[in-house]
């Protein structure tokens, strides 16, 4: 230490002008330090990730053994295709894709138990990319099981052709049907007059379970030749028609 008091007092100028110099180097390498430009082994190491709120890029795969924590927004920023943000007025993840932000993971959808539910406003399509009703199936409906148990329940009354008919408007629409029951009758009638065979045997007015009979009425006709002349002998059909009604 006395050495070096010495020397500043028997050569002070030579002495300020060497910390002047060494200070002057010190201070132009730490300011001409450049990107490095290119990767190891060329002696040349890549910047490293900082804190710095400038744009960086690291190339190759990147593992993190922990949390990764992205950008948090109220509402989406501007965008690049491969961005993600988390949102924290709605609490999702978005994705920009395509030139536009797209809600990521199940967003679509949400669990609730054993059951899904969707809060969407608009409409869901099944074959379609556009939907003209909360649901829309362009192609065939198949509810499948070992039995026929399965039911579409809480149909509106139809509006046009197309539309699927409850049980209950078809029931109220079916004011009347008719009903036609039929026997052979005899044989060696004279036509065209009644055949004996038939005036006291046709069958008895019949309507189906929940049905009342309105009216009834009887007629014959010949079954093995419809062309008959004035005379002959032939086989009859004794036919009664009956009008049912809905009880």
């Amino acid at each position: 230490m006395s050495f070096l008091k010495s020397i500043f007092k028997n050569y002070p100028y030579l002495t300020l002008f060497s910390l002047f110099l060494f200070l002057f180097f010190l201070i132009f390498n730490v300011f001409s330090w450049t990107i490095p430009q290119d990767n190891p082994p060329n002696s040349n190491l890549p910047a490293p990730l900082n804190v710095s709120s400038q744009e960086q890029t690291k190339e190759g795969n990147l593992n993190i053994n922990g949390l990764l924590r992205l950008g948090r927004f109220t509402s989406h920023p501007t965008g690049t295709n491969g961005a993600l943000y988390y949102n924290t007025t709605d609490n999702k993840f978005y994705g920009y894709s395509n030139n536009s932000w797209q809600e990521l993971g199940g967003g679509f959808w949400t669990l609730s138990n054993d059951n899904i539910y969707n809060t969407n406003t608009g409409n869901v399509g099944i074959g379609t990319t556009s939907p003209t009703e909360k649901l829309e199936v362009s192609g065939n409906i198949k509810l499948s099981g070992a039995t026929p148990t399965y039911r579409i329940t809480n149909v509106a009354s139809p509006l046009n052709d197309s539309d699927v008919a409850t049980k209950g408007y078809v029931d109220a629409g079916s004011v009347a049907y008719i009903v036609t029951t039929r026997i052979k009758g005899g044989y060696n009638n004279t036509y065209p007059y009644v055949p004996a065979a038939c005036e006291n045997n046709y069958p008895t007015p019949y309507c189906p379970e929940g049905w009342n009979v309105v009216d009834s009425w009887t007629y014959y006709y010949p079954f093995m030749n419809t062309n008959a002349p004035s005379t002959g002998t032939f086989h009859w059909y004794c036919v009664r028609q009956t009008l049912c009604k809905k009880q």
